[in-house]
């Protein structure tokens, strides 16, 4: 179970995808545009966000900081940002708006809670979560895990990115698991081994069986069927799902830009 770091969740949007949207907001991003929507959105930790214009200097701020980080000063109020410890008091406090507690740590079952309150918004609508930012990219653990659960529980989603990354070549991996006779288990892990897989374990099952567990590429397996019943004698099976997805091996990846480069007086 992971953990993120979000700034904003709105309900009821209707532009970032079809149907009626929650939008959840992701900190932290890779840009600095100076355009941007959402400037608190860049860093990736929880901060502090102040606003002199909104600020009416009363110190309610001040007196309410545990950590007496908060002063005046001739702009304003100023922060003490090593004594600061972002616990959100002096945004509790202050009664014009102009200090604002940016972001909050959240558990992947937490935010999913908070989704699922709006299913019946996404049934009627075809609607769905789409996940911004910031960029969402930069948080790709939480990311993956936030899509994986609202998949699971059928709800459509987007990814909001302004794509802003290095180029690179990816391969869907798949879990692969093999039921076969034990006397072929070291034929079968040396196939596999030729295959890029990555063994995950195996089990010894009843009347001299086992299961070995493996993720491979999917393009190593397309073929597997016949493979492996010729090493078994048509006694083994096997069955493969979706996990994840690995960039290419550079050799991979250069053969992949061999085969697509054009031919000359070509565009």
């Amino acid at each position: 179970m992971s953990t993120g770091v979000i700034f904003d969740i709105a309900r009821f949007a209707i532009h970032d995808g079809p149907g009626i949207r929650t939008s959840v907001f992701l900190k932290g991003c890779p840009l600095s545009c100076w355009w941007c929507h959402n400037p608190e959105s860049q860093s990736a930790s929880v901060g502090i966000f102040y606003r002199a214009r909104l600020c009416i200097r009363c110190g309610s701020c001040i007196e309410a900081c545990p950590e007496r980080a908060r002063s005046l000063s001739p702009r304003g109020v100023a922060r003490d940002r090593a004594a600061c410890n972002l616990c959100g008091e002096c945004a509790v406090a202050c009664p014009s708006g102009a200090v604002e507690k940016v972001g909050r740590t959240v558990t992947a079952p937490e935010l999913m809670d908070e989704i699922e309150r709006d299913t019946p918004f996404f049934d009627q609508s075809r609607g769905g979560v789409t996940f911004s930012g910031g960029e969402p990219l930069t948080q790709p653990d939480f990311l993956c895990e936030m899509l994986d659960r609202c998949g699971k529980h059928d709800i459509h989603r987007a990814v909001d990115t302004c794509g802003f990354a290095a180029p690179a070549v990816l391969e869907p991996i798949v879990h692969v698991e093999i039921n076969a006779p034990g006397t072929v288990m070291g034929d079968i892990t040396a196939d596999l081994a030729t295959r890029r897989a990555r063994i995950d374990g195996n089990e010894a099952r009843s009347r001299g069986r086992m299961i070995v567990s493996a993720y491979v590429p999917l393009a190593e397996v397309t073929d597997y069927q016949n493979r492996l019943k010729a090493l078994t004698g048509g006694e083994g099976s096997f069955t493969l799902q979706l996990s994840h997805y690995d960039p290419v091996p550079p050799r991979k990846q250069q053969e992949l830009a061999s085969a697509w480069k054009p031919a000359a007086g070509e565009e």
